[in-house]
């Protein structure tokens, strides 16, 4: 899936995966500041899955009763990251505008990109890319301009049917989740600035997942 989605303002609710889960104007008489990437823009998006049967036909007797029938099972998913929003942690506007936290925004430094990516969990963005801007003024940083972080997951089934009669027959299922225990990060802390003065030292500083590690579970299904 390759997609695009523009607007003014959107939000997601009730999830715990986007640390953007709520957007307001920040300036409601001038929507255009706020005209961009749309909260749920996920740019790419892929799936993939599939059963693969083991093949038993060169093996004979207790062999095969004891290989045959195994099937394999994989789910592969992949999305990239959602966008997201630098802002200032105080009214450095003076327009008083908090609704879920504040939406003002700062100034891009001059010469910089408003998507500044290092693309580490401890620094997930250049923080040196954003000025604070003068006092009684909203920033001209626009609404989601920077990338999070994508996501990869590989599931992994192991299944095998034991056949007890013509309608009856026991399932064996071996499943792993995140098969490779890979990390998917949640979005970093996106407040640059804590006051006129103070820097938030955790700007751009991812500290939790969005997955589980790998796990696994075993279940065995009657069928009648």
């Amino acid at each position: 899936q390759w997609s695009r989605t523009m607007d003014e303002i959107s939000g997601i609710s009730g999830s715990t995966d986007f640390s953007n889960i709520v957007s307001f104007s920040m300036d409601p008489e001038d929507r255009s500041r706020d005209y961009g990437r749309a909260a749920f823009d996920i740019r790419h998006y892929l799936t993939v899955n599939g059963t693969y049967e083991i093949p038993s036909g060169g093996l004979a007797g207790v062999a095969r009763q004891a290989m045959g029938g195994w099937k394999l099972s994989s789910l592969f998913n992949y999305s990239s990251g959602e966008p997201f929003t630098v802002i200032n942690g105080f009214d450095q506007a003076g327009n008083n505008t908090r609704i879920f936290g504040f939406q003002e925004r700062p100034n891009v430094a001059p010469g910089r990109s408003n998507n500044p990516v290092v693309g580490t969990p401890d620094r997930w963005f250049d923080r040196a890319a954003f000025q604070l801007q003068p006092p009684g003024f909203l920033g001209n940083l626009g609404r989601n301009t920077l990338q999070g972080p994508n996501a990869i997951s590989m599931d992994l089934g192991i299944l095998k049917d034991f056949p007890i009669s013509e309608a009856k027959k026991l399932e064996f299922r071996w499943e792993l989740f995140n098969l490779f225990n890979r990390a998917n990060f949640s979005e970093p802390d996106f407040a640059v600035f804590l006051s006129a003065t103070s820097i938030n030292p955790s700007a751009g500083r991812i500290t939790s997942t969005r997955t589980s590690s790998r796990q696994m579970q075993f279940a065995l299904k009657f069928i009648f």
